[in-house]
């Protein structure tokens, strides 16, 4: 009896040393937010709009998100980068197994595609196209990107078809954006009962843009050719 007693007595003091190695070793991230408070975390992965991480405890394995946007600096315990648009910060002290990250919450920025629907339901000129926008080079302030769009007319005159090809300017940085964009048209697909040309050789918008980076929805509003002014809807990915 005072052997098997013994014995478990041993076996009871191994399991609890292996508890307390493995909670003195645990190591947490700590994320500050952009309102002063902060979290410790394990962080798993930091993509362009969000971050998983899991609560900071041993037995702890189920992920969790945060939006990247309300984060100002992640410290890690780490020795690679997990975010590349983040730099270094000079005034928090160091520490040997510490990398304090910044991160950017005007980082994020709107999705390179986009899909959506300008109409202008004018009495004298009714327009409709569909586009398909795609960025093409960019930072956190201005991108440019390419545009394609196939859309029909109608008015007093009569009817027609187009295509339309532009190249633009977009600011970043909130979900409120200027653009300008400029291009040509070319009087194809031949559609409408009197298969009119639409009549003007270049296209040209200059407008508004709520697109918010974080989420898909898309507003326009502007003035244009060949629309004049114009209203459009649509989604981003």
């Amino acid at each position: 009896m005072k052997h098997f007693t013994l014995i478990s007595l041993v076996f009871l003091s191994f399991q609890i040393y292996g508890q307390t190695e493995k909670k003195s070793s645990l190591q947490c991230d700590s994320i500050i937010f952009l309102n002063g408070t902060a979290k410790l975390a394990q962080i798993k992965e930091v993509s362009r709009r969000k971050i998983i991480y899991i609560k900071c405890c041993c037995d702890c394995a189920v992920p969790r998100e945060l939006k990247k946007n309300e984060i100002d600096t992640i410290i890690y315990f780490q020795e690679e980068w997990i975010d590349q648009p983040t730099q270094y910060l000079d005034n928090l002290p160091k520490h040997e197994e510490v990398t304090p990250l910044k991160v950017k919450p005007t980082s994020a920025r709107i999705n390179k595609n986009s899909l959506f629907v300008n109409a202008s339901p004018l009495i004298l000129n009714n327009t409709i196209n569909v586009n398909y926008e795609r960025i093409l080079i960019g930072n956190e302030n201005i991108s440019a990107f390419a545009k394609v769009g196939i859309g029909g007319f109608i008015n007093i005159y009569g009817s027609g078809g187009y295509t339309v090809t532009q190249i633009g300017l977009v600011t970043e940085g909130n979900k409120h954006h200027f653009e300008i964009s400029a291009g040509r048209i070319i009087e194809y697909p031949k559609i409408g009962y009197s298969d009119r040309p639409i009549g003007y050789p270049y296209a040209a918008n200059i407008g508004w843009r709520i697109q918010d980076p974080n989420k898909k929805f898309i507003f326009k509003l502007g003035v244009g050719l060949p629309e004049f002014l114009y209203f459009g809807l649509g989604f981003s990915f």
